[in-house]
Formats: structure tokens, C-alpha cells, sequence
């Protein structure tokens, strides 16, 4: 698997993820630890890069 460069995070991305989760019917607890992890990796990023993600 390869990296994912900060350019290529958009909402596309995140639909794409979505769709994943529920084609392939991830549990829920599963679900939330991915979606915490990475709700933590955009804090940091926008903290490192200074960008401004929209809430």
C-alpha cells in the first residue's frame, strides 16, 4: 500500500472509504476506531502543515 500525499485528501477520498465500509459491512466498533484514527491524523497534519480544515 502506498502513501497517500495531503494534495490527494479530499472527498472523494473519504466517499471512496465510505463506500468500503459498507460494501464490505465493517463492524461498527471497527468503523469508529478508523474514523477516530483518522479524525487524530487530520488534527495533526493541519496542525504540522498549518492547513485549515473545514469543520
Amino acid at each position: 500500500m502506498e502513501d497517500i500525499p495531503i494534495s490527494e485528501l479530499n472527498q472523494n477520498l473519504f466517499q471512496n472509504f465510505y463506500n468500503y465500509i459498507i460494501q464490505n459491512k465493517i463492524k461498527a466498533n471497527s468503523t469508529s476506531q478508523y474514523i477516530s484514527t483518522l479524525k487524530m491524523l487530520l488534527l495533526k497534519i493541519e496542525k504540522i502543515e498549518d492547513l485549515d480544515f473545514l469543520s
